[in-house]
This record gives structure tokens, sequence and C-alpha cells, in this order.
């Protein structure tokens, strides 16, 4: 809500204007009043006032005095007049201090209602053209640090579109693995480490965070001097902030100088996140507190064993050998070796069951997808055995059950896919279910995840709003559900394969 401030000499005069000014149909705030123009400097200069109702005739400094200290000091607050003079000159400077009305003594309700509304407008659109301009300026600068970061510009093209990168000389990347309100989470976590920074050296550092998938983001920190944080300072800032969050996983890179190459420390932060498949605490994963297995991944024999037991309707070793092929992936504790099990499982579906397993899909790509958005081997088993139950029904000609439950959420996520804050979890709640029962359903019935299915729905409702050309890039992402256009436009591209931009141009 935005802030009023009541300044006039009279009393009685301020308390009838409280009184009949319309606070909840306006949505204005009431925060204080004043009785000279000493008093308002104060209070303008303490408390941020959005609306100064300013008496031009006041003790010590008048109305006039205090318009011009508002101008002279960029102080944000608009103003409105009240006089008991008609006089041409006061007019004259009123304008020229930039005041936004100028209402003759005595004030009626409506007039003044009418003016706060007319005040009240022009500072919501003036704070939505300001956020436009820092919505576009911090969408240049995290393309650009995302292509330092890809290796597609150098770090001197960087220091030439931003020189003030040049005053820091240290980078950490922070990764980020939080599967339920992601965007929120991520937010807050950067609030809670500039906080500490800040309080350690105003601008120490420069927090950006760059969102590859519905829960994984990567956290950039631009240090001014590694000398002035260590990393076990961030372990225990990491440390204090996760203690009490469920499925959340943290991965801490190498501090680096800004001037090196950033893509292999990127790509650590990137890999450490899925060793979270191996361990039981959503604990820091950093290179020095885990030994990766860096040996290649064997290939495994499953096929034969696998098309045997859908082959035979055998679902007593069906279940046990994909049990068996989970013992194996945590034992070998390795994203490589995870990777090429459940490649070799999907494809072996898609070979044999197109018709189960949608044959236009590329695996490989549908393996990594399910694996970044997932923390769970035991999940990703009841996806699996989801998906071959599938195929066995198939073979058995069943109908897969649970049809209709499935079509009910595809309506449900059709009318509600642009709610930012649409997930998993607040679909099942809908439901009545678990995440993990309701996404195994899903995937069952639809061939792929309800994460999927709510990404793909939304990309083409943005190419359908890109083709009428009425809207600009910004608008659509908040329009199709993501807050983020950063986010919207690198997904549209990774789907499409070019940006929003070009392909509407």
């Amino acid at each position: 809500m935005l802030t009023v401030l009541i300044a006039d000499d009279e009393y009685f005069i301020r308390q009838r204007l409280k009184k009949i000014i319309d606070w909840e149909e306006l949505k204005l705030e009431f925060i204080g009043e004043a009785e000279n123009g000493n008093e308002v400097i104060d209070k303008i200069s303490n408390t941020q006032v959005d609306i100064l109702m300013l008496d031009i005739k006041m003790p010590i400094k008048s109305g006039i005095q205090v318009a011009e200290y508002i101008m002279t000091n960029n102080i944000n607050t608009k103003i409105i007049i009240l006089t008991g003079y008609n006089d041409f000159d006061y007019a004259q400077k009123a304008v020229k201090f930039k005041v936004e009305d100028y209402l003759l003594k005595p004030i009626n309700k409506e007039t003044l209602n009418e003016a706060l509304l007319s005040c009240k407008n022009t500072i919501l659109k003036s704070i939505e053209k300001q956020q436009k301009i820092y919505d576009y300026n911090n969408y240049q600068k995290r393309t650009h640090l995302y292509n330092t970061i890809l290796d597609f510009n150098n770090i001197h093209s960087l220091y030439k579109k931003y020189p003030d990168i040049k005053n820091y000389d240290s980078l950490l990347f922070i990764g980020v693995f939080c599967p339920e309100d992601h965007d929120n989470y991520i937010s807050s976590f950067i609030n809670h480490l500039s906080k500490h920074f800040n309080e350690l050296n105003k601008k120490t550092v420069l927090a950006q965070s760059f969102k590859e998938n519905e829960s994984v983001s990567i956290i950039q920190l631009i240090i001014k001097s590694k000398s002035a944080i260590k990393i076990n300072y961030i372990n225990q800032l990491i440390t204090n902030y996760i203690t009490d969050s469920v499925n959340v996983f943290i991965s801490i890179g190498d501090f680096i100088p800004i001037n090196e190459n950033w893509t292999r420390n990127y790509n650590l932060v990137w890999n450490l996140l899925y060793q979270r498949y191996f361990i039981d605490d959503n604990i820091i994963l950093s290179k020095n507190s885990l030994s990766l297995n860096k040996n290649k991944p064997k290939s495994i024999a499953i096929r034969k064993k696998l098309l045997l037991c859908l082959n035979s309707k055998n679902s007593r070793d069906l279940t046990k050998l994909i049990n068996d092929i989970f013992i194996n992936i945590r034992k070998n504790a390795s994203k490589d070796y995870l990777i090429l099990s459940l490649t070799e499982i999907f494809v072996t579906l898609q070979i044999n069951f197109p018709d189960q397993i949608n044959s236009k899909r590329c695996i490989n790509s549908f393996v990594q997808e399910l694996i970044s958005e997932d923390y769970s081997l035991q999940h990703l088993q009841d996806i699996v055995v989801a998906y071959t139950n599938q195929c066995m029904d198939y073979v058995n000609h069943e109908k897969p059950s649970n049809t209709s439950l499935v079509n009910r959420v595809i309506k449900y996520i059709q009318k509600t896919y642009a709610d930012p804050t649409l997930s998993v979890a607040e679909i099942s709640d809908f439901f009545e279910l678990t995440p993990t029962y309701l996404g195994s359903i899903f995937k069952k019935i639809a061939g792929q995840s309800i994460l999927q299915y709510i990404t793909e729905l939304r990309m083409e409702q943005a190419k359908k709003l890109l083709n009428t050309n009425k809207y600009n890039v910004t608008e659509i992402s908040q329009m199709v559900g993501y807050s983020d256009v950063f986010y919207f436009s690198k997904k549209f591209k990774k789907i499409h394969g070019c940006s929003p931009k070009h392909y509407s141009s």
C-alpha cells in the first residue's frame, strides 16, 4: 500500500482530512501528520512517504520550501498542495517544484479522493515503468554473464559492458536443487547470503542466479576480494540455512580468479548435485567432501532379461530385475552409471513398445530431464516400474488404469498453467494424492512427467501468443506462468530451437 503524510498547521483540518479520505477503497496507508515544515522534512527523511498532502502556509518552513527541499534532494515523494490562497504566484512555484496537484481550501471529499487516486495511479505507472527498465537491464546483464559462463563471451567483453565488475577479483558457483517452491527458495537463499556478506562490507559480493530447470538453479557469487570471505564462512552460512529444509541439496565449487574460464567450475557444481542420489542427508556437497567415482561405467546387459520378463508377463521377476538394477546403481554411486542404466531400460522399452513409449522423443534427453528433476533413487525406481508395467499391460492387452484421473489432472493443468506457483505438490494436494503416486500414474498414462507436460503446454501457448504480435516477451513470459523471463527465454530456445524474440521476428 502507498503511504500518505498529512501536513497542515491546523489540527482540526488534519483531523478532517483523515476522516474524509477513503483509505480502504483507495488502498492508501496513513503514516502520520506534521504541523510545520521542519517536522515534514524530518519525517520524509526517515520514512518512505509516497504521497504528501502539504499546506503552503506553515510555520518554520513553508510548504513551498518543503517542496523545494524534496525536489533538490531527489526524494521520491509526490506532493498535493493544500491552500486557502488562490494565488497565481503560488501555483507557478508549485509547478516549478513538480507538485502533483493544487487544491483550494475548503476541500470537499470527492475532489480530495479524486486527487489522491490520480496521484496514486501516477506513482503506480512510474513504479511499473521502473520495474520494466530494471527487469530489462537485469535480463541483459544475466544474458552477458551466462554467455561468459558458456564461454561464448570472454571476460574482457564483460568488462567492456559492465566496468564495475573490474573491481571484483574472484568467483564462486553454488548449485541448488530444490523441487518445491523453487523460485521463492532461491530468492530467499540469495537474500540470506547477501545480508551476511553486506554486514562484512558493502557490495563485497554480487549475487546472480541462473535457473536450469524447475528444480535446479546455479548461483554465481562475484567476490570483491577473496581474502575478505573464507570458504568455511560460506559453508557455515549455508549449513545454518538448510538445516530444516527438506529435499534441498547444495553444492559448492572452487574459488577461482574472475579472469579464468568459468565453464569448468559451473559444470562442477552441476555434476556434484547429481550425488544427491547417493547420500542420505541434504548436506553440502563439495569437491573435497566427496570421492566421486571417476571410473567409466561398464556396459550392462539387461535388455534380454527385461524383454523376457515383459513378454512372459512375469511381474515378480520384473520387479526383482528392476530392484537388482537399482541396487547396482546405488553400489556404483555414479551419475554416469545411473544414466547408462536408465537409458538402457528406456531404449529397450522404446524399441519394443513404441506405442507406449513416445518414439519421437530422444531417450538421452528424457533420461537427463528425469534425473535432473528428481532426488531419490526410490522415486526413479517407481517411475521405471510404472513404465514397465504400462508395457506389460500392453502385452496383456489391458487398458492402462487411472486414465480418468490423468484426464482430470490434464484439465486442471490446462486451467491453471498460467499460475507461476503451479507445482506437482500443489496439484497433488488438490487431488488429495501423494506427489510420488500421482507422478508415477501420470507418467504411466501420459508418457511424460507432470512437469514436462506443464512445460510443453506453456511453450505451445507462448508460441500462440508470439504469433499474435500483441505482447512483448516479458508479458508473454508472465502470461504462461514464468516470473523469470530469462529462464522462460532459455527454456523456449531449448524446446523450439530459437529465442522468443527471434521466433516472433
